[in-house]
């Protein structure tokens, strides 16, 4: 089975995305969302739609700081450029776009999550910059935003994919391309005053993994993360990583029955990591799996997703409440735009929603955030706006 390149990705979300009138600006105040869809039955509720103008097509996680949530657009906002956005939701609904990407040498196209540091967000962009290649930048609340460092000269890493990690006051992330070895991808360093260090290129030869598409996550001092190719002939791999750039295999995805290409971050559990993979597993339609993982590197296929209205092809990891799963699927479902589900520690999993069709939101991929009981999660797209540039929504487990 063959994957596109991350590149190739990203250029047909562009292509494919790319919607809406070209009059549109970005919103002088705030804008508030507009009438909430709630199914009283299932506990599930649409909060806000965006337009474009303010935001398209959110990719990552929603971070909370004090109350109020914060994420990113892949695309929309200033539709000058259309480049994305950093944006604010307050707990009644109402959203303010902190930043729109795009402007000469700055990022584009964020699509990894946010950290918050001291005051200040960072996060990075997939393409953009000075090299055209992607960008690790800083916001302040008031708005201000700069450039800590573009990706692409010489043997830097390229084209970064999933956000970053904070250990010991230090930021950690990986990029899908780049690196000193054939254009595997890297993982790096970086300081608040955007002094950026290559740790560890990934090669993809010898059954090494490479692509890493993924944050990081930091146990007891070691990283662990993911490749969305590599290993042995199979379909990518799990690894560990010490703050001295010594690299651990620690399993390879190879199908029958197991997972394939992971894409997601893994999560740390009680003495577990779990993990999803966008393909494979034991389902009818091959819709991948989730795992949990040790951290010597013994994994358990979870559950397989693809049988009958199931979900299908998970590109974010589970959320841990109470030793139960939740988590959503960017396909499957009775209308085939994802669902909202949750798995037991023994593997049994129910489908708590189906999304689509408007004015719901369709394709889940950020994954969920958890608070005061509460789940929170984006859609790509779908929505009650005509744009249909996704959605952020609720759910009461």
């Amino acid at each position: 089975m063959t994957k596109p390149t991350a590149a190739l990705i990203l250029a047909i979300a562009l292509a494919s995305c790319a919607r809406g009138p070209a009059q549109n600006t970005v919103p002088t105040g705030t804008r508030t969302a507009p009438t909430a869809r709630f199914d009283g039955a299932s506990g599930y509720k649409t909060i806000f739609s965006f337009d474009g103008a303010d935001g398209s097509n959110p990719a990552s996680h929603l971070l909370n700081v004090k109350g109020t949530l914060y994420g990113t657009t892949y695309l929309g906002g200033d539709w000058s450029t259309g480049g994305g956005t950093v944006f604010a939701l307050s707990a009644n609904g109402r959203e303010r776009v902190l930043h729109s990407f795009g402007q000469g040498a700055d990022g584009r196209t964020p699509a990894g999550d946010l950290v918050f540091l001291n005051g200040t967000f960072y996060g990075m962009t997939t393409g953009g910059g000075k090299y055209g290649k992607g960008t690790v930048f800083s916001i302040t609340a008031t708005q201000h935003e700069h450039v800590l460092h573009s990706f692409g000269k010489g043997k830097d890493g390229n084209t970064p994919l999933g956000g970053l990690t904070l250990l010991n006051g230090t930021l950690y992330g990986t990029t899908s391309g780049g690196g000193a070895n054939s254009g595997g991808g890297t993982v790096f360093t970086i300081t608040t005053d955007g002094v950026e260090h290559i740790i560890y290129s990934f090669d993809g030869t010898h059954g090494a993994g490479s692509t890493p598409r993924a944050s990081l996550t930091a146990v007891k001092g070691v990283l662990y993360g993911t490749t969305y190719y590599g290993g042995y002939g199979c379909f990518g791999t799990a690894f560990s990583l010490t703050m001295s750039g010594k690299e651990r295999d620690l399993h390879n995805f190879c199908g029958y029955g197991d997972g394939e290409y992971p894409a997601a971050q893994l999560v740390a559990g009680k003495n577990l990591l779990y993990g999803t993979t966008e393909d494979g597993g034991s389902g009818q339609y091959d819709g991948g799996i989730v795992f949990s993982l040790t951290l010597a590197g013994k994994e358990r296929v979870l559950h397989s997703f693809g049988n009958g209205n199931d979900g299908r092809n998970p590109e974010s990891s589970p959320v841990v409440v109470n030793g139960t799963l939740f988590g959503v699927t960017l396909e499957g479902g009775t209308n085939h735009d994802g669902i909202v589900f949750s798995l037991t520690q023994s593997g049994t999993e129910r489908v708590l929603h189906n999304f689509g069709p408007p004015p719901d939101g369709e394709g889940p991929g950020g994954g969920l955030l958890y608070l005061n009981g509460i789940l929170y999660g984006t859609a790509e797209n779908g929505g009650k706006s005509p744009y249909g540039g996704g959605t952020i929504f609720n759910f009461s487990p």
